[in-house]
């Protein structure tokens, strides 16, 4: 049997290899009368197992192969994410960091509207939940600017790292709205605060750009849960497009009246904001919303935590970026601390 499921002018499929219980609705007939075939990812889960032996290994196969698709995918978007660090590391040495903050997201907020343009227009229209919506996007503006700041003062390599204890803060945050935490988790945050230290603590003293992109982690931590509430009233893409907006025009504002805009510094930042607008904020992000429709959250978030990773190397790589002996065994703490604390999240979401 092919990929596809079956075709729509063998309607045996619905009545003699699965049981009735399994037949499909109205609406999947309607959609499978408009379509030559039916991918078995738009089949209701519980189909599977009443077909032919077959069909059965057929829909596991295919299942299996859009997982190591979705899962590519995320890698891929924790590559670019990576890297993207180096970008706005570069960018720091030509043009203000809340100008370039506010260019970055205006491009990414272009990138995205074709996604935007395909959600119905009521939807778009619609100021139900506004001033949440707006929350949301202030609790973004503000993680945004601290690491961006913070990225003067620090390099790449710690910031990629520092920048993805957020994984780990967020069930810890969780906890102050009855979630439960399970043990390992804390064990998780045990060993990431100890990396932490050793990455960016000197005695009882933490630098300042360390100190600033750790502040901006938090408040990311903080914006996951509150997108977490807001993603099942509003359609995610159109919270998405409005937090990218409301970032880059603050942003750009701010860098108009306070930032010096010169033509010759700009042209050289230029393909660090091309690419941290464009690739880093909109295909990263298409690329994410397509890999998690096929992808268990668990898994999605061990793979997005190599960003660090790929920060660390491509810092390395593009910038000549180093870290010593005590630093890499920082990094380690918390890379490991992030991957135990989601293997227990795995449990939680299944």
């Amino acid at each position: 049997m092919s990929r596809r499921a079956a075709s729509c002018s063998t309607p045996r499929l619905w009545s003699d290899s699965l049981h009735a219980s399994c037949k499909p609705n109205k609406t999947q007939l309607a959609y499978c009368s408009q379509t030559s075939s039916i991918t078995f990812t738009a089949l209701p889960f519980q189909w599977r197992w009443d077909a032919t032996v077959t069909t059965a290994h057929t829909l596991v196969a295919h299942s299996n192969r859009q997982r190591l698709k979705a899962d590519f995918y995320l890698l891929t978007t924790a590559a670019i994410w990576g890297s993207g660090f180096v970008a706005q590391r570069a960018a720091m040495d030509d043009i203000g960091p809340i100008s370039f903050t506010g260019v970055r997201f205006f491009l990414g907020w272009l990138c995205i509207q074709p996604f935007v343009l395909r959600v119905p227009s009521n939807l778009r229209k619609s100021k139900e939940h506004r001033w949440l919506t707006i929350a949301l996007g202030a609790i973004l503006l503000t993680g945004c600017v601290l690491q961006q700041i913070g990225l003067q003062w620090t390099t790449a390599s710690k910031a990629g790292f520092l920048t993805s204890i957020y994984v780990i803060l967020t069930p810890i945050l969780a906890s102050f709205w009855s979630h439960k935490i399970a043990a390992k988790t804390w064990a998780g945050a045990g060993l990431v605060l100890l990396g932490v230290y050793f990455l960016s603590v000197n005695g009882f003293s933490m630098q300042i750009g360390d100190a600033l992109v750790t502040l901006g982690a938090c408040m990311w931590a903080g914006q996951v849960l509150l997108l977490d509430n807001l993603a099942k009233k509003v359609p995610p893409i159109l919270l998405a497009s409005r937090q990218f907006l409301l970032v880059a025009i603050c942003c750009t504002a701010y860098g108009l009246v306070f930032e010096e805009w010169d033509s010759s510094a700009w042209a050289n930042a230029a393909p660090a904001v091309v690419y941290s607008g464009v690739f880093a904020i909109g295909v990263a992000f298409s690329l994410q919303a397509i890999a998690q429709v096929h992808a268990p959250p668990s898994d999605a978030a061990i793979i997005m935590s190599t960003e660090s990773v790929f920060a660390a190397l491509c810092g390395y790589l593009l910038l000549g970026e180093s870290l010593d002996q005590r630093e890499l065994f920082g990094c380690g703490l918390v890379f490991l601390g992030i991957v135990i604390s989601q293997l227990r999240w795995r449990s939680q979401v299944k």
